[in-house]
């Protein structure tokens, strides 16, 4: 075989693999965590229902974050994420009103919501990283030189992705996605 027979072989391979990638994978993965993100409202809103906690504010906090995760998360790249984390980082280091909203909501909010949002924050990690097969290749490298020097959490990690999808402007300002 000759190179143009290697390259076409090569080409051939790749493309197969894209397409099993984002035809099969990419669907089957993205489909199943966002039913996970369902399900993570769903027993977001039961606990309201039991504790009768639908108008609390954490309850409101934790379903709109959640619902923007959803709705936003499958459109939005690993590569964006870490941008706006790199970009932005002095002004959510001093953004003390997102600071005190977060403490507040730790100390509010049910056991229980506190678990919830962290696995949302996980979920819209996995999803973004889902969008990026690339970037994730590159930056898991990356990440672990960082874990080794501890310069990242798994909690600094979730915190930003929090803040990435809250910042995402939405025209209503209740649930994005209807039950």
């Amino acid at each position: 075989m000759n190179k143009i027979e290697y390259l076409a072989v090569i080409f051939v391979g790749c493309t197969i693999f894209s397409v099993f990638y984002w035809q099969v994978f990419h669907f089957v993965i993205l489909k199943q965590a966002r039913f996970q993100l369902f399900e993570l409202r769903d027993e977001a809103r039961r606990i309201a229902a039991e504790r009768d906690l639908g108008s609390n504010e954490s309850f409101k906090h934790l379903e709109r974050f959640i619902c923007k995760t959803i709705t936003y998360s499958p459109s939005i790249s690993f590569t964006s994420f870490i941008l706006f984390a790199v970009f932005h980082r002095k002004e959510m280091l001093a953004d003390t009103a997102s600071a005190k909203e977060i403490k507040r909501f730790e100390m509010e909010a049910p056991r229980e919501f506190l678990s919830i949002k962290e696995s949302t924050a996980k979920f819209s990690l996995i999803i973004m990283a889902l969008n990026s097969p690339w970037m994730i290749f590159f930056a898991s490298i990356f990440a672990i030189a960082l874990v080794a020097l501890g310069k990242l959490s798994r909690m600094g990690l979730y915190r930003n992705a929090e803040k990435f999808v809250e910042n995402i402007e939405s025209e209503s300002g209740g649930c994005l996605q209807p039950a």
